[in-house]
Parts: C-alpha cells; sequence; structure tokens
C-alpha cells in the first residue's frame, strides 16, 4: 500500500537521455528504484522545460528534476527541499567536428542555440551580451547545428554525449559545474517524499547499483 494517499506529481523534462517522455531516462530509472526500495508511489507527467517548471510554480506538480540552486531567487530557498544530487552536469561551447573551437568571448559574432526552460543556466553566456536562440530539445539544438544553421551550442554533458563523436569542444574548461536532484515545493507531502527517496539513493550508492544505472551518463 503506498505511503501516499495523495502522490506528489513530478513534472519530467526533456534531459537529452536523463530525463526521456518514454519513462526510461537514467533519471527516471533512479528514481523508480529508490521509491521501490522504500515502498512509495508517486506519478510523472512529461512537459517541455520551460512549461514543466511554470507548472511547478504554479503548484500544477509537486516537483521536477534539474539543479535547484538555480531556482532558489524565483521560488525561494525556503519553498524547496530536494534530494542529494543524482548527477553532475557541465556546460560547454558545442561545434561541429572539424570546425575551430568556440571561446566564450567571440560568441558575440556567432549564430548561437541553448534550450529553452533553461535560461538561468546559460548566465556566463547572457552576462557577455551573448544573444541565444532557444530551442525545445537537446536533439533539436544538435539538428540545427547539423544543417549548419547555427554556429554553436550552448550545451550540457552528459546531455550531449549521443552526439559527442560529431562535436568539438574544450573539455577543460566547463562554463559551469552543478548537480541536478529532485526538487519540490515543500510541504509535508514532499518532505516525506524527498526523504524516502534519499533513503532509497543511499542504498544504491552503497551496493553499487547507483553508479552502474548512470552508466556513461556519470561525471566525476
Amino acid at each position: 500500500m503506498p505511503l501516499f494517499a495523495d502522490e506528489v506529481h513530478i513534472a519530467a523534462l526533456d534531459f537529452g537521455g536523463l530525463v526521456t517522455e518514454e519513462g526510461n531516462g537514467v533519471y527516471q530509472q533512479l528514481t523508480r528504484e529508490a521509491a521501490d526500495r522504500t515502498g512509495i508511489t508517486y506519478k510523472e507527467s512529461f512537459y517541455p522545460a520551460k512549461r514543466a517548471k511554470l507548472s511547478l510554480k504554479r503548484g500544477i506538480v509537486d516537483c521536477t528534476y534539474g539543479p535547484v540552486e538555480q531556482q532558489y531567487r524565483s521560488l525561494g530557498k525556503e519553498n524547496l527541499v530536494a534530494t542529494s544530487p543524482i548527477g553532475q552536469f557541465k556546460s560547454y561551447i558545442f561545434t561541429l567536428k572539424g570546425t575551430p573551437i568556440i571561446e566564450l568571448s567571440a560568441l558575440k559574432d556567432q549564430r548561437v542555440v541553448g534550450v529553452r526552460g533553461f535560461n538561468e543556466l546559460y548566465a556566463p553566456a547572457i552576462r557577455k551580451g551573448i544573444h541565444i536562440e532557444y530551442l525545445n530539445s537537446t536533439s533539436d539544438t544538435f539538428k540545427i547545428l547539423q544543417r549548419g544553421r547555427v554556429d554553436a551550442i550552448l550545451g550540457f554533458l552528459p546531455d550531449m554525449n549521443k552526439h559527442l563523436d560529431q562535436l568539438n569542444y574544450n573539455a577543460n574548461a566547463p562554463l559551469m559545474v552543478a548537480a541536478d536532484r529532485i526538487f519540490c515545493l515543500k510541504s509535508s507531502k514532499t518532505i516525506e517524499f524527498i526523504d524516502k527517496i534519499n533513503q532509497g539513493l543511499d542504498s544504491m550508492r552503497e551496493d553499487g547499483s547507483f553508479r552502474e544505472i548512470l552508466g556513461e551518463h556519470y561525471i566525476e
């Protein structure tokens, strides 16, 4: 019998293999396994990133995936609860293989694309006055780069992993390094949910299944 009569509702958003519409992303696998180990249930719906965050802000959903620190300004740190890290990401400037690596200072003269709904993660570029065109998903940004319609992607690892054989970037110069988590609007329901998920994640780290599930998406 589930612990919650009123299940926690998670907004899943496209994270390039980490979270997918099909529900088979590695973050979703971690969440399911942690929930199974601690006997809790939840429901999940898939949204574009911008709509997922808006739905959380409006209280339509309880939780979502991503870096919680970037939400403190808009939602208030005191209003959020979050799991321990479920993954780490690094942001880079990506160009097509065979083209020069572009440094941040040179992006003002380039056509640059990113993913809609993650605007706060592009702060290093935005502060430099760089104009970014926003698309709906990581795969959309790669397609438009392939077609030569933009010069660079402001993207993330491990999200871009499946395209790396076709991309060029400076691995030694990430623009940002941060942790992904499940984070929720604070309530008695979500506090208990986060506590149980954390218990499950701790158990998975101890037996090695946490790293096994992340596989190639695991970043030190």
